[in-house]
């Protein structure tokens, strides 16, 4: 390629400077010779690196050979399945296993993880590959990698300590097996480059350890308890995964969302996760349980412990106590503690978030997912879809929350990848911005235009959804379908049991609260948001005017219910008389 060629994607980088001095460094290793039979798209990929992170930019000149395999034009407009990355993976791993080659093991286990992010990194920074593609392929690198670790130190601890087991309802000493389940970012396939990764660890029954397998009768030779096995095994593998190396480190690891926190054991069996959920489990963690994937042990173990939590993360019906702890888990997450000057510049936990447009979804799926399983998806984007198939949620909104949520992601993503920092916040320095528009592809008031945007369109579901919580016991508050205000005083009653809009004056033959709607004459009826069946039920009786308590005098609508609504499936009462204006 001829140095005008160069000097051209050079100067079309998102930071020229920042580009050429990564390609001067380059030129300087045996990667010299591959650099310059580059093509031009080969070219634009690694200014777009150099460009963007400094970080990785580093990682290849520390690896110059990595560049053919890693940066080849072709390769990286797909991307490489989980099925590949194993296969790879278990081709040198078995060997080193069988070997008892640990250390070796995990070196090459840290090299295989630096050397798929610099490749996934060079897709993004690129823009050969959307959101969704960048985050799954980022936790197939994570799962195959926990897996791997979770392999090397429970073959060391086996070798050791022996193999544990449990007695069976017979009698019978049965193996014990053991899950790793991701939650979070991880457990929904939605990893950042520098995420913490959320752990629970599950083993399946109490019982001992033993070098060889126990007989019926056998009582004698034990050794750990399994619990005392798994907790020093859980030791043994977080510590390797946050080890620091000279090849890098796996990841950070969070084990804060375990039952009882940092105050409960590392691991549980089966029935005491049962036992806990059933007795102290919290609105949180119903949320939190959404999430959670195996991602490494026993697929059999897994299945059982989603079958056993799942009345739990996804109840038939709901009270008023989770409905208050839900309005309350939201009024935390707008009072999240943020530094100082940071609230409109953070990009997950600020105004119109990531986190906010995660729990609006996680919220709708908690309350209807017990009733419609195609709601049951651990994916923000995909459960944001079913929400719209099934009337949860309006279409155009839905769309909205989706490109908000891409955009943001990718800006998370280039705010971290730079200096591979933990970071969710936009730099207040005027050259910082222009790099980072420029690496999305915009001008910097685009980016300023685009948060104000997704506050926006956060607020709306995010309010309406409070109204729903906590205006249960009081009085009516009328949305008006007029002005759209939700007000007490929107709405008065005028003659021939219409309604007329405080604000303009004008008559709207229906208006609405986050409870009622009157239905336009001459069949003036009242629609109740009590779900038919089993269902939410916040009054003890039927909350129009007829004073009814029997489910039965319950039917559906012949209209269908507005959206703030649908999360409730709402029900019409065959006797009711037009609501009084309270």
């Amino acid at each position: 390629m001829r140095k005008l060629e160069w000097q051209q994607i050079i100067q079309a980088s998102a930071d020229p400077q920042r580009a050429k001095h990564g390609f001067d460094q380059l030129k300087a290793t045996n990667a010299a010779g591959p650099l310059r039979q580059a093509s031009p798209e080969e070219a634009r990929i690694l200014a777009a690196l150099f460009s963007g992170s400094q970080a990785l930019g580093q990682l290849l000149l520390k690896h110059p050979d990595w560049l053919p395999q890693t940066l080849d034009a072709e390769l990286l407009r797909h991307p490489r399945q989980e099925q590949g990355l194993r296969r790879e993976v278990d081709g040198w791993l078995g060997q080193l296993l069988t070997s008892r080659d640990y250390a070796t093991a995990l070196t090459r286990l840290r090299q295989f993880k630096q050397r798929e992010m610099l490749r996934i990194a060079a897709r993004d920074l690129a823009r050969l590959g959307n959101t969704t593609e960048i985050t799954r392929e980022i936790s197939d690198v994570a799962d195959v990698c926990l897996d791997a670790v979770y392999q090397v130190c429970g073959r060391q601890f086996t070798e050791r300590f022996g193999q544990p087991y449990h007695p069976d309802s017979e009698g019978y000493w049965q193996p014990t097996e053991f899950c790793v389940f991701g939650m979070g970012k991880l457990g929904g396939q939605e990893l950042n480059y520098s995420s913490d990764v959320d752990l629970i660890f599950l083993y399946t029954e109490e019982g001992y350890v033993f070098k060889e397998r126990p007989t019926r009768v056998q009582q004698s030779s034990k050794g750990l308890a399994n619990h005392q096995f798994f907790k020093r095994l859980i030791e043994a593998f977080v510590a390797e995964i946050t080890r620091m190396t000279p090849e890098g480190t796996f990841f950070r690891i969070d084990l804060r969302l375990r039952p009882e926190g940092d105050a409960g054991p590392l691991a549980r069996s089966l029935s005491s996760y049962e036992n806990y959920y059933a007795q102290w489990g919290q609105t949180w963690e119903r949320m939190m349980l959404i999430k959670a994937r195996r991602v490494a042990g026993d697929p059999s173990l897994a299945s059982e412990f989603f079958e056993m939590v799942q009345p739990f993360r996804y109840p038939r019906s709901l009270g008023e106590r989770i409905l208050r702890e839900v309005a309350g888990t939201k009024q935390r997450i707008e009072d999240k503690v943020v530094k100082a000057g940071e609230v409109d510049r953070n990009v997950k936990l600020g105004r119109g978030g990531i986190r906010e447009i995660e729990f609006i979804a996680q919220t709708l799926q908690l309350l209807n997912g017990g009733r419609i399983p195609f709601l049951q998806n651990a994916q923000t984007l995909p459960a944001l879809e079913k929400l719209v198939q099934y009337h949860l949620l309006p279409d155009a909104e839905a769309r909205k929350l989706a490109d908000a949520y891409c955009f943001l992601r990718d800006l998370e993503h280039r705010l971290q990848m730079d200096n591979n920092l933990q970071t969710h916040t936009i730099p207040t320095e005027r050259k910082a911005r222009e790099r980072l528009a420029a690496l999305m592809g915009v001008c910097w008031p685009a980016i300023r235009s685009q948060t104000w945007k997704n506050r926006f369109v956060c607020s709306r579901p995010s309010r309406s959804a409070r109204v729903m919580f906590t205006s249960r016991r009081a009085r009516p508050t009328w949305r008006c379908n007029c002005c759209q205000n939700f007000s007490r005083s929107a709405r008065r009653k005028i003659p021939a049991g219409k309604s007329q809009c405080r604000k303009t004056r004008s008559p709207t033959p229906t208006a609405s609260w986050s409870g009622w709607t009157t239905l336009s004459p001459p069949t003036a009826r009242a629609q109740c948001s009590t779900r038919h069946g089993s269902a939410i039920r916040p009054y003890s009786s039927c909350c129009c005017s007829c004073s009814t308590a029997r489910s039965s005098s319950l039917k559906s609508p012949s209209a269908p219910p507005t959206w703030w609504m649908n999360w409730n499936s709402a029900a019409a009462c065959a006797a009711a008389r037009p609501p009084r204006n309270s």
